[in-house]
């Protein structure tokens, strides 16, 4: 039974033969020929750090087709990207557009770490990019892309600015406006911060203004001045209703309610000194709010 059925499927005449063996020799040749070619992977985060490095152009192309595809990386300073750089990228043009605001406010990128404050960077973006990012020396750095394009009448405006000094309690936006770095929403802020204050006693106090960049602050400083006393708001604290004193920046509802209980438990303060009896104050709130209380 072997013989008749098995047999005849494994007898091969000699051209059959000759036809597996250059079958097999040319599999085990494609094998070789294809060990030669590098196999494709990531990317690897560069190692220069601390040597001086040039940004090269990127292509990506974020059409729906290509969505998925990652874009090559090198190290970069994102201080002087252009925006067309940046969208190379892979950064959508509307976070690109808060990194040019970023920067032409006076803000800059002092560590990669910095990428994670830009509004509206994805946190995939953000670790994407961040073995790339060498930012430079802070001497003599070169002008950023942004900072470059408006720098047309820059001579003008430098001098310009040398020569304000304003007073930081008597100053509104329009003043503040006409220092380096700041534009309308910069000087909004401060004004009405300066109010909720009642008035700053430090010049140190405006770099408390929401969002703006410490590197604004050391900017501006130099043209500030605090003309001594100037115009506090006091608030009376043996008066003051919990809601009043809430609103103040320094002070919250809770510790409000605790003083005015206080107050309604042993009588009015005598001297502020009273205060540091309360457990929720300590020394340092205590200093901080001095300034604004008076017992009148």
């Amino acid at each position: 039974m072997f013989n008749k059925w098995i047999r005849p499927y494994f007898q091969f005449n000699r051209q059959e033969r000759w036809g597996a063996v250059l079958l097999i020799g040319g599999l085990f040749g494609l094998y070789g020929l294809a060990s030669l070619f590098p196999k494709r992977g990531a990317v690897p985060a560069p190692t220069d750090q601390g040597k001086s490095v040039q940004v090269r152009p990127y292509s990506y192309d974020p059409s729906p087709g290509q969505s998925n595809r990652k874009p090559d990386l090198a190290p970069f300073d994102p201080n002087q990207l252009s925006e067309s750089e940046w969208i190379g990228m892979g950064i959508p043009p509307r976070t690109v557009q808060t990194i040019r605001n970023y920067l032409e406010k006076g803000g800059r990128f002092r560590s990669p770490e910095d990428l994670g404050k830009i509004w509206g960077l994805k946190p995939a973006d953000r670790d994407r990019l961040l073995p790339y990012v060498r930012i430079r020396s802070e001497i003599a750095r070169p002008k950023t892309f942004f900072e470059t394009k408006r720098s047309g009448n820059s001579s003008v405006n430098s001098e310009r600015a040398r020569s304000i000094t304003i007073d930081i309690n008597r100053s509104d936006s329009v003043n503040w406006e006409a220092l380096p770095g700041i534009g309308p929403t910069y000087a909004r802020r401060i004004v009405r911060y300066r109010d909720r204050l009642g008035g700053f006693v430090r010049l140190d106090q405006i770099a408390e203004t929401y969002q703006l960049p410490d590197s604004v602050f050391q900017q501006i400083r130099p043209h500030l001045i605090l003309v001594n006393p100037g115009p506090i708001r006091k608030i009376p604290l043996n008066t003051v209703a919990v809601d009043t004193l809430g609103r103040h920046p320094y002070c919250n509802f809770s510790m409000a309610r605790s003083i005015v209980r206080y107050r309604e438990q042993h009588g009015p303060f005598r001297k502020l000194e009273e205060l540091l009896d309360l457990q929720q104050v300590d020394s340092a709130w205590w200093m901080r709010m001095r300034p604004y209380l008076s017992l009148e």
